[in-house]
């Protein structure tokens, strides 16, 4: 029989994804102005707050980008700005959003969103600007399955992970750059308890795999897909993955930093660079307060023994090493048998009588507040 009725119709379809309108923003110039992202948990409160009182139903998801807090509902994406707490930007979505992930920065949100067309599942993806709103790429794809987890390594770089497979797709997403099947690194049997992370240069997973008592790392070039770094403990279960960024709001669940420090895990945590992909065997402010350590376990310098938690994180002052420096802190602070109060700390680190909890709130040099910081530990501890 003729493939051609068939042919024809497959194209026909593609004609009309391929057409169509685009989604533009509604962008408030005066509500952007003045406002910021959330820096503290009573910031996000009010946002997710204000946003179930705004008409569109029950919040699904949030996101906090360097420009604001993004709220998903059900077939709306919207963007608020805090203190005060206004919409900057919204999309109207034609279909149910399915997906949304921030890349590492903060300034592009990936969003899919269901586009049925036909007889073929379908889904369109955008990228849009966390600022204004603004879509730069829009694209009708495949539609995920429905326990896929998506993440941005970068600004336009899609990594999915659905039943043992990553993939890394770029504009227009139409095929996968590259594909790596988690499931081959298992001696019998397939890869279980999956957990992805990606940040720019790596994309790192961890599992284990059915009828082994073993946990696999591995951590991959966004680019190739190509294995640098692989690790295989005995005995282990998969440890949990963190990303860590100076968008995260201390006290909310997911902070990996209120995990760490609140169980008291800090000493079975693996750090990694995310721009390197090698382990940090110096993380500050460990490395910068020699008695710190005393208090607040040190992390593994190496890979010989199994983490309970691996850390991608930036070591560049604005993002993960500032997050520490705050955090370890703040756990002395509250701890009654460390010999640190707040009365020991540089009179510029609080507000209010309290321990500012964001880099946000020191808003002069970050080097400058580091050194106070650093200071006011060692004098503490030393």
């Amino acid at each position: 029989m003729s493939r051609l009725p068939a042919l024809a119709l497959g194209l026909s379809i593609a004609l009309v994804v391929g057409c169509a309108p685009p989604i533009e923003p509604r962008f408030s110039e005066s509500a952007s102005s003045g406002t910021r992202p959330a820096w503290t948990r009573e910031d996000l409160d009010a946002v997710v707050t204000y946003a179930e009182e705004d008409g569109h139903g029950p919040v699904q998801d949030t996101s906090i980008s360097r420009h604001g807090v993004v709220v998903v509902f059900a077939e709306t994406v919207i963007s608020y700005g805090v203190d005060p707490v206004r919409r900057v930007w919204r999309h109207d979505l034609p279909g149910e959003v399915v997906a949304t992930a921030l890349s590492p920065g903060g300034d592009i949100l990936l969003v899919r969103h269901r586009d049925d067309i036909g007889p073929f599942g379908r889904e369109r993806l955008l990228l849009v600007d966390t600022a204004r709103g603004r879509v730069s790429v829009s694209e009708t794809v495949d539609a995920l399955e429905e326990t896929a987890q998506v993440r941005l390594a970068d600004e336009s770089t899609q990594v999915t992970l659905a039943d043992g497979l990553v993939e890394v797709s770029t504009p227009p997403f139409k095929e996968p750059d590259w594909t790596v099947d988690l499931d081959e690194t298992c001696e019998e049997g397939r890869a279980r308890e999956i957990a992805l992370l990606s940040h720019t240069s790596t994309v790192l997973s961890a599992h284990g795999c059915e009828g082994e008592d073993a946990t696999h790392v591995r951590a991959l070039r966004t680019e190739s897909g190509t294995a640098f770094w692989e690790q295989r403990w005995e005995g282990a279960e998969p440890p949990r993955l963190h990303s860590l960024s100076s968008e995260q709001v201390t006290g909310v669940d997911g902070d990996p930093l209120t995990l760490l420090f609140g169980e008291g895990t800090t000493g079975d945590s693996l750090f990694i660079d995310a721009r390197t992909g090698s382990i940090a065997t110096e993380v500050a402010p460990w490395s910068q307060v020699p008695e710190l350590s005393s208090h607040l376990e040190a992390p593994l310098q190496d890979a010989e023994a199994a983490p309970k938690e691996i850390v991608l994180f930036d070591p560049l002052p604005r993002e993960g090493r500032g997050r520490l420096y705050l955090a370890a802190a703040r756990a002395l602070v509250d701890d009654a048998e460390a010999p640190v109060a707040l009365e020991d700390l540089d009179e510029s680190l609080l507000i209010d009588g309290e321990l500012m909890e964001h880099l946000g709130q020191w808003g002069a040099s970050p080097d400058l507040m580091f050194g106070r910081l650093e200071e006011s530990l060692n004098e503490a501890l030393g």
